[in-house]
């Protein structure tokens, strides 16, 4: 039998680093969609953070 897990985190700010950090710990493929990706910029400057 295989199992397969998808894990959600949230961060607030420090969404970025924190991700690419455990990426370095367990490996594998990052994907993170930035609030641009997501259609969901209130603020310009909000734009690529982590949605």
């Amino acid at each position: 039998m295989s199992i397969t897990t998808a894990v959600h985190l949230n961060f607030r700010d420090n969404a970025r680093p924190a991700l690419e950090f455990y990426q370095s710990v367990f490996g594998g493929h990052l994907v993170a969609f930035t609030n641009a990706d997501a259609r969901q910029v209130r603020h310009p400057a909000d734009a690529d953070r982590i949605s």
